[in-house]
């Protein structure tokens, strides 16, 4: 990434990458998650590398230059859990 370039996630199961230096700054918005993102970080090794962690128990490492990751199902339901709520 470069100075322009930053990340974010959010409990509506996105991932965003957003270009400060252009006045449509959100580039890439990426839904691959089922449920809530509460960590991404960039790979300091491996220009446009970010990796981003969610309640459905996936880590999903992938590259914003090049094509979307595939969207991850939803974790299987343990027992005694409320169903998911409609969407």
């Amino acid at each position: 990434h470069d100075e322009f370039t930053i990340a974010s996630c959010s409990y509506d199961m996105s991932v965003c990458i957003w270009r400060t230096n252009r006045e449509d700054a959100l580039s890439m918005p990426y839904e691959h998650h089922s449920e809530f993102v509460f960590g991404i970080d960039w790979n300091l090794f491996r220009p446009g590398e970010i990796v981003s962690s969610s309640w459905d128990e996936h880590v999903c490492v992938f590259n914003v230059n090049a094509p979307p990751p595939p969207r991850i199902p939803p974790p299987p339901r343990k027992p005694g859990m409320a169903p998911p709520p409609l969407r």
